[in-house]
């Protein structure tokens, strides 16, 4: 039976290149299938890397053979010589013009392995570069603007758009835990086809706020709310999108006569091995007709001094401070205008304070303090008057209704280098005070605005499932409790797409090692010819595996075993 034309069945070699902590190439293997010089600064008997999405990195594994024991040091201690944390690039390639680079990570431990007296050996264990971002943390918070009545939200500010946060990430520094750490520089972050697909992420959450998160934790978490995938490719490259609707231009099938397979691209067809082929359609943890939510707020702004301000008040010599009366038993978040002087170099704080009893800040009833980094005030505007920026009061503050508060803006800055508060001349009061505790009263009308927020439960019906179902199936999902409501009804309404569907899984696909990279995110066009299957399915992942025969040019793939899944309507 004639196979596609240019398909080449031979195996795939392997090149492997480890970098040391300056960038330089330390150590190297590479095979004369792929160069005509090879060099090999160690002999590898066996290899085995699995490719993951969704916050699963990958992992590779290496067993070196090192019976002369020079990829140890001289110590006493005798540890290998290959370290933790040193770059690992794999490249597989059935000829030099094909190669390609398959993983990119990092060595993570090394285990010296003495069966015998003449024979020793080493293995390399490594964790795909996305692992990075689960060691950096963020502490992002983002609000998407709002209309003139403080409560609706702008469809015109896209600052909360899914692909807007990711790239957020990377392109942005005022959300660093420490900003004496450098930023992440090592990934790719663009948005298209092959980066961030801003058509699947297009949807805002109307409110961030992580008082502590890994990269890793907070891109999950949003792009879940996307109904999208995520991971980093072996080219480093973030790659967010909705697998359904990309195509990754492969076909794995046993029809080796087909139409298909005779016309296919000889780099992206794979052949399903003499093995079993099976797949399970399931209701596990899928098929429900309702989703809900429970423990987020739905905000309601309630005292407010919303004047057009014509003036702004600079803290560079002074604490400012504007009284306000909660009319509920919370405080959720506060907003302001403020503006900019010059670049301000270090994070600020604001206070909320409990009264004196003569109707100014006390000094001794701090109730809350809040950072506001150098980073955001670098970002404000320059022009009274200013647009609205909230701040959230995280967890949120329980008070007394009817009692008297002030927010105090903290002494900041230099007369050069601060930020002011918009107010309106003439009319009501606000406090300024040079030391934080001897307060002097101003004549003018502070900007702000105090939100409260109620406990919510929310719940959406997949109406069609619900008509096919005779007992109606529930969800709870857990929803953090900083989320306000307009976030978590598009995050169900999205879930429920998916929860409402059957889950089928493909698991231990065997097929021949294909000429080009198999990317993750995407689908795979399966056909079986015993069955008359013929679908798209999601790759979750796959895995390669190679062992040397006696001689070591044998080393190479011949197979990879792909995990499928296809969520479809019952």
């Amino acid at each position: 039976m004639t196979l596609t034309p240019s398909f080449d069945p031979t195996e795939s070699a392997p090149e492997i290149y480890i970098y040391d902590y300056d960038g330089t190439i330390a150590y190297t293997y590479t095979t004369s299938k792929t160069q005509s010089s090879p060099v090999q600064n160690f002999r590898l008997t066996d290899l085995q890397f699995t490719i993951q999405a969704n916050g699963s990195y990958g992992h590779a594994t290496l067993m070196l053979e090192d019976n002369a024991g020079v990829l140890l040091d001289t110590s006493a201690r005798k540890k290998c010589l290959i370290k933790r944390e040193y770059d690992i690039q794999i490249y597989l390639g059935k000829n030099n013009a094909g190669r390609a680079r398959w993983f990119y990570g990092k060595v993570k431990s090394s285990v010296i392995i003495r069966p015998g007296t003449a024979s020793q050996r080493i293995q390399l264990n490594c964790v795909g570069w996305g692992e990075v971002l689960k060691a950096k943390i963020t502490t992002i918070k983002r609000n998407q603007a709002k209309t003139s009545n403080g409560i609706d939200l702008d469809a015109t500010d896209t600052s909360t758009k899914v692909y807007e946060l990711i790239d957020d990430m990377f392109s942005d520094t005022d959300h660093l835990f420490d900003n004496n750490i450098a930023p992440i520089s090592t990934f790719t972050h663009t948005t298209g086809a092959e980066g961030i697909c801003t058509e699947c992420t297009d949807i805002s959450l109307a409110n961030i706020n992580e008082l502590g998160n890994t990269y890793a934790g907070f891109i999950s978490r949003v792009v879940g709310t996307a109904n999208a995938d995520w991971h980093i490719n072996a080219d480093r490259r973030i790659v967010v999108r909705d697998p359904i609707n990309h195509d990754s231009g492969f076909l794995i099938t046993n029809n080796l006569a087909g139409i298909d397979a005779q016309n296919w691209d000889s780099g992206k067809i794979m052949y399903i091995k003499d093995s079993p082929i099976a797949w399970d359609d399931s209701s596990y943890d899928t098929m429900y007709s309702w989703i809900h939510a429970y423990g987020h707020f739905a905000p309601s702004l309630g005292v407010k001094e919303e004047s057009t301000p014509d003036a702004a008040d600079n803290v560079d010599d002074e604490y400012v401070s504007v009284p306000f009366t909660p009319l509920v038993d919370n405080v959720f978040k506060v907003a302001f205008r403020m503006t900019k002087t010059g670049t301000p170099a270090t994070n600020a704080t604001m206070e909320i304070r409990g009264d004196d009893g003569t109707g100014k800040p006390n000094n001794n009833d701090i109730r809350r303090t809040i950072v506001i980094t150098k980073e955001i005030l670098q970002a404000l505007g320059t022009t009274t008057p200013a647009p609205w920026f909230e701040v959230p009061v995280s967890p949120k503050l329980e008070v007394t209704p009817g009692e008297v508060l002030h927010i105090v803006f903290v002494k900041y800055g230099t007369a050069s280098h601060t930020y002011n508060v918009n107010y309106q001349a003439g009319g009501s009061h606000y406090h300024v005070s040079s030391d934080g505790i001897t307060w002097n009263t101003s004549t003018g009308k502070l900007n702000f605005r105090v939100y409260d927020a109620k406990r919510l439960h929310t719940s959406v019906e997949n109406t069609n499932l619900s008509k096919i179902l005779t007992e109606q199936r529930e969800k709870l999902l857990p929803i953090r409790a900083d989320l306000e409501e307009q976030t978590v009804r598009q995050a169900l309404l999205i879930a429920g797409e998916t929860l409402g569907r059957e889950r089928r899984v493909y698991e231990d696909v065997i097929a021949t090692m294909p000429e080009d990279r198999v990317p993750l995110s995407s689908y795979i066009r399966l056909q079986d010819l015993q069955t008359g299957l013929d679908i798209k399915a999601t790759i979750v992942s796959y895995s390669v595996e190679m062992h040397a025969g006696d001689a070591e040019t044998n080393i190479g793939a011949t197979s990879i075993k792909l995990t499928l899944d296809d969520i479809h309507a019952i």
